[in-house]
């Protein structure tokens, strides 16, 4: 019987017609009657869109009646041993006839845009093959599945962080645990008042606002937001520098209270709040966690056993992740090369001021002696506000340090001379006297200035060191004292 106008054919797919020939026969005919074929839905693989002389489209089929099933023809193609089911398709020919022409939706795409458009994450998504391949993989084939009723995951729904994956961190101990009346990074809600424990990814040393307050950022991270592209931001505003958190490298553990976390950007972000108190630990798993190692911004706070296990357990995550956290480099004098950056912890034995420029220099020690030679501070342009005592700014163990920018201005209110200090993101420059020519002399003999840039890019600052603290004990014993 022919087909009604308006309707479209089917064809089925013919067994293979031998092997010498190489080619399949194919032959038109009627749909056969039974269950009306599944509507694809959109989100249905279409075999191999190689073929560039095929064009797959969708058709549906035009009835009187309101409940008429829809059907979705397809395009013929080979059978290969081995496939399960038949697979119905529009023949070519009848693809450019003015019957079915009317039944493409005007919202069809063509093949070639929905394979560059596929999600490469869905499973069972088709791969681009090779173009001479002709038979049609039937792992690379499917049914309409219809829609996906899968729910999303906690991580997905209910996470703010924007480099929070769809599963759990393997790397997340299931046994991290914070003491009662903390939370864990993870568990963060905005408009909320909390107590946290974390480690530092990245940090900005105290520098002045615009105002009369210290600040300085924080860059935390827990296990809980192990693939977060970068942690918890925490701003921290403060009258004294000593009301900050005294961190020291990337890698301490921080634990703050009464901070409190809102929306920005999009993101999660803590800042101080009235009562705010922070205890920073080294991030050596050798040193032991007590009060007497705790850098403390209040004058009174409890270390229960709960708390030295959180923060050995987070000493712990965070050494065996060297890649999250990576060790700060600290250098001493004499391993200084051209070109480079560094921290540096030395102690200071005087200071000067530029007349004109914003610019401070220190003169200190770390006891060890330059293999380069070094720009030395000297010249009317500079006034000597904390001169040496019993030292010369030309001995070889004494260097000078030029800070610019908003560095100064914290040098001039943080650094007393004899004094400790830790200059992070120092940069041996290479100067040229001769000007930008370069010579063979800036290779073969460089002459370097030791100096923090403006901005706190890249954790540009210095920290001024109590006299009790670790570096400073260990300083002692490189200088001798």
């Amino acid at each position: 019987m022919a087909p009604r106008a308006g309707s479209s054919s089917t064809v089925e797919n013919n067994n293979v017609a031998g092997s010498g020939n190489g080619q399949n026969n194919k032959e038109h005919s009627n749909l056969k009657k039974g269950n009306p074929p599944k509507t694809p839905s959109e989100n249905s693989i279409m075999p191999d869109f190689e073929q560039e002389e095929h064009v797959f489209v969708s058709a549906r089929r035009l009835s009187s009646s309101s409940d008429t099933n829809r059907r979705s023809p397809a395009k013929g193609t080979e059978r290969k041993v081995g496939i399960p089911h038949h697979l119905r398709m529009i023949d070519e020919d009848l693809v450019m006839s003015s019957s079915v022409k009317s039944l493409i939706p005007d919202d069809y795409t063509p093949a070639s845009s929905l394979l560059a458009s596929q999600d490469s994450s869905e499973k069972g998504s088709a791969k681009r093959g090779s173009p001479l391949q002709q038979v049609p993989d039937p792992k690379r084939l499917r049914t309409s599945p219809g829609p996906s009723h899968r729910s999303p995951s906690p991580d997905q729904s209910g996470s703010t962080f924007s480099g929070r994956v769809k599963k759990r961190s393997s790397r997340a101990p299931e046994d991290y645990t914070v003491p009662p009346g903390y939370t864990t990074l993870g568990n963060l809600q905005p408009e909320t008042t909390v107590n946290v424990y974390g480690v530092v990814k990245s940090f900005k040393p105290a520098w002045k606002c615009r105002g009369t307050d210290m600040c300085c950022v924080l860059m935390l991270m827990d296990p809980t937001i192990a693939e977060s592209s970068s942690g918890l931001e925490v701003v921290s505003f403060q009258s004294s520098v000593t009301r900050l958190p005294a961190v020291h490298k990337i890698g301490d553990i921080v634990r703050l209270h009464r901070v409190k976390v809102s929306q920005y950007q999009g993101r999660l972000q803590a800042t101080s709040t009235r009562g705010f108190a922070a205890i920073v630990f080294d991030r050596d798993t050798e040193l032991p966690v007590t009060v007497e190692m705790a850098r403390n911004s209040s004058s009174t706070f409890t270390l229960l056993q709960s708390d030295k296990d959180t923060v050995e357990s987070l000493k712990n995550w965070s050494d065996a992740h060297p890649v999250l956290f990576t060790p700060s480099n600290f250098l001493s004098v004499s391993l200084i090369n051209p070109d480079s950056y560094f921290d540096l912890t030395c102690q200071v034995l005087g200071v000067a001021l530029h007349r004109t420029l914003d610019c401070v220099v220190l003169y200190v020690t770390d006891g060890t002696q330059p293999k380069h030679d070094l720009r030395k501070c000297a010249g009317e342009e500079y006034n000597v506000v904390q001169p040496l005592c019993n030292r010369s700014s030309q001995d070889d163990d004494v260097i000078s340090v030029f800070l610019y920018g908003s560095h100064a201005e914290v040098a001039q209110l943080l650094v007393r001379k004899d004094g400790y200090v830790i200059l992070h993101n120092v940069h041996s420059q290479v100067l040229k006297p001769g000007g930008s020519v370069c010579s063979v002399l800036d290779v073969v003999k460089p002459y370097l200035e030791l100096c923090v840039h403006r901005g706190t890019a890249f954790g540009r600052g210095l920290s001024v060191l109590s006299p009790d603290s670790l570096e400073v004990k260990q300083l002692r014993r490189q200088q001798g004292l």
